[in-house]
């Protein structure tokens, strides 16, 4: 069985009452469904709640999408260079669980550096081999544009 993204009541359809299932369990409502966590956790960040009914609203008015995979890989540049090559990878799907197209999203990325768990603002501009720069967070992280294939696979 394939699960429907956002389908928190488990009836292998996303709707508006798969919204109201989030909301009435994270309000602690007396006799809330429990939300499937595997689809009511839409952020992604390891936890239902608020935010979670609030992303769903948004995908249903498709003002947003799921993240149905993110990644990234980092290594040395190709011939030797001084820099490390970064790659992120960012699939989404629409309200029905179909691969986004592209035509009607786009997807900023924040990339911010840590180091000893600490992040701070990064200096410079770096280059894209895909996607491109779109300039800073408010934190000063640099934000890149990911290019899409058409299928709802994004990358920069």
């Amino acid at each position: 069985v394939v699960a429907v993204p956002g389908d928190a009541d488990g009836d292998c359809a996303f709707t508006s009452y798969d919204v109201r299932v989030i909301s009435l369990a994270v309000a602690g409502a007396a006799n809330a469904p429990t939300p499937c966590p595997h689809a009511a956790d839409s952020t992604l960040d390891g936890a239902v709640d608020a935010r979670d009914a609030l992303n769903l609203l948004y995908v249903l008015a498709n003002k947003r999408r799921f993240v149905t995979s993110a990644g990234a890989v980092g290594g040395s540049v190709p011939g030797g260079g001084s820099a490390d090559a970064l790659a992120l990878a960012v699939t989404l799907a629409d309200d029905a669980g179909q691969p986004e197209a592209g035509d009607r999203a786009e997807v900023l990325l924040e990339i911010a550096i840590s180091h000893l768990g600490t992040f701070s603002p990064v200096a410079g501009a770096p280059e894209y081999a895909v996607g491109e720069a779109r300039g800073a967070s408010p934190a000063g992280h640099w934000l890149a544009r990911a290019a899409g294939d058409g299928l709802g696979n994004f990358t920069a």
